[in-house]
């Protein structure tokens, strides 16, 4: 089972609060406490998965 992470957004009165970090942290604990792997497609998300070990270990490999 996988989940898309298709997009990432925080409305501009609430950016660089570190929101969009911390729903990305949600999505990596929901993840892993659900054994799901995940599909980056948000540009946001797949540079985070290039350097955040525990979203590298659920992105899906082809």
């Amino acid at each position: 089972r996988t989940v898309r992470a298709t997009h990432t957004f925080v409305n501009e009165d609430y950016r660089g609060q570190g929101i969009a970090a911390k729903l990305v942290d949600a999505l990596i604990e929901y993840c892993t406490a659900e054994g799901l792997s995940i599909i980056p497609v948000c540009s946001y998300v797949v540079k985070l998965a290039q350097r955040e070990e525990r979203l590298k270990k659920l992105v899906k490999q082809d």
